[in-house]
């Protein structure tokens, strides 16, 4: 299957999404270079496992700001289309919000922790950042490589896809310069 893990900071500023390039069926594995999480125009960041249609269809969505309940709908158009989505999970992650995980009914779940894994791999990435002091991008790397190491359907090389709370913008103060030579300030 795979692997994909999300992380974000305490201090709600940076959010991080760890992939494989694995594609695996029962009797194969093969590596591809399709993204399996992708930064979204709403600040965040959107991984899947478990269908290769979801993960195609969160390629469209590099553009879009999506909600969880955007991609809840989304799951559910592609199921009523006939595509079979048993056992898809989602993953979004985004600085300052909870991480939210979604399966393949619909559910949207908010998760009180600052990381966690899906796909197969999942557990074992999990296993290693629980016992991390800190997790930051180079665990959640290193989390998948190990889901590589003890599943064989996730696989090398890893991805790495970040996503930064945006700055506020400092405050300009008035331009106080006269318009033209005749206005005045006062």
């Amino acid at each position: 299957m795979t692997c994909v893990a999300g992380a974000k900071t305490k201090t709600k500023t940076e959010a991080w999404m760890a992939y494989d390039a694995a594609s695996s069926t029962e009797s194969e594995v093969i590596l591809t270079s399709t993204a399996k999480g992708v930064r979204h125009a709403g600040g965040g960041l959107v991984g899947s496992a478990g269908s290769w249609s979801v993960i195609n269809m969160i390629q469209s969505l590099k553009g879009s700001h999506c909600t969880p309940e955007d991609m809840a709908l989304s799951l559910m158009a592609l199921k009523e289309s006939g595509i079979k989505i048993k056992g898809v999970e989602l993953i979004m992650v985004t600085p300052g919000k909870p991480i939210i995980s979604i399966n393949s009914d619909g559910a949207i779940i908010e998760l009180r922790s600052d990381f966690y894994a899906i796909g197969s791999g999942g557990f074992y990435a999990l296993g290693y950042l629980e016992g991390c002091k800190t997790v930051g991008p180079e665990e959640l790397k290193k989390a998948v490589k190990i889901a590589a190491k003890y599943d064989p359907g996730v696989a090398e090389p890893v991805t790495l896809i970040t996503a930064s709370a945006a700055t506020p913008r400092p405050k300009k103060e008035k331009d106080l310069t006269p318009v033209s030579k005749s206005d005045k300030i006062v």
